[in-house]
């Protein structure tokens, strides 16, 4: 990464490379392992809500059915880099503790479950920062004046 400063010139960012998967079926739990990740997971909201119109709009499932709203940050050498929000349907994944959805939630769907995951559908969006997401990821303002 390169930080350009008007009048200052540019600094080199040392940042660490890893690999993330867009295609295929990975979990973070399985990137850690292979990539050998210095990593910690915290998980910030566990909590029972239930479908609305805008998430009916991309998933199909039924307005009002009872969801898990999961809100993780993956930290790599002690930084926030990723910040997780899945729904999970109740219908499908009953039960969910906090010490589940700090691990492998994969890992918890195919060994305790019983459930197969076939794919999954991966969303990757740029978006402006929201003031939570700044305190959460201890993002500052680089580059600007």
């Amino acid at each position: 990464y390169i930080q350009k400063k008007q009048g200052k010139g540019s600094i080199v960012l040392d940042r660490n490379r890893f690999d993330f998967p867009i295609s295929g079926l990975t979990s973070y739990k399985e990137l850690q392992e292979t990539q050998r990740i210095p990593s910690e997971t915290i998980v910030h909201t566990l909590k029972e809500t239930e479908v609305t119109k805008a998430m009916n709009e991309i998933t199909g499932w039924e307005i009002g059915a009872p969801v898990w709203h999961l809100i993780r940050e993956r930290k790599i050498d002690g930084e926030v880099v990723i910040l997780d929000t899945d729904y999970l349907l109740k219908e499908i994944v009953p039960h969910l503790t906090p010490v589940q959805a700090q691990g492998s939630i994969y890992e918890y769907f195919e060994n305790e479950l019983s459930l197969t995951i076939d794919y999954e559908q991966k969303e990757i969006t740029v978006e402006e920062v929201t003031d939570i997401v700044k305190t959460t990821m201890n993002i500052n303002e680089i580059g600007r004046e």
